[in-house]
């Protein structure tokens, strides 16, 4: 939907990380625009293989291999090229805001996986300063 401001289930991913010796990591992504997903560069360290799994636990669950766009550790950011649904997905990048440099108080919804189930986290503030 053009312009709609809040996190969107259906963006919310899973990154499965499959580490050296075949243990591995979960951690949270987020569909930022079409083939891309945001998501921790700490998630990703070491991997020799990374799948992202979209509408987790739910009908039309799927799970794709995905690359290593770019990360940065110093952020602890990294972005994922993953491919879309048959072939192409019309998907409008996801808009992202910018605290300023004064105090304020930001209304904020957190969702993420805790281990490996989807949770979302009450609606809260964030205090910014």
């Amino acid at each position: 939907m053009a312009g709609e401001a809040g996190v969107r289930a259906d963006r919310v991913a899973e990154v499965i990380a499959v580490l050296p010796g075949g243990s591995g990591r979960r951690g949270s992504g987020y569909l930022m625009a079409a083939g891309r997903v945001l998501t921790a560069a700490h998630v990703i360290a070491d991997a020799r293989a990374v799948r992202v799994r979209f509408d987790a636990d739910r009908p039309g669950e799927r799970i794709v291999e995905a690359t290593v766009e770019w990360r940065h550790a110093g952020t602890d950011t990294a972005v994922l090229a993953v491919p879309g649904r048959d072939g192409a997905e019309a998907v409008e990048a996801a808009r992202f805001g910018r605290v300023g440099e004064s105090d304020a108080v930001l209304s904020c919804t957190a969702v993420g996986f805790r281990g490996s189930s989807c949770g979302r986290i009450p609606t809260g503030r964030v205090i910014a300063t």
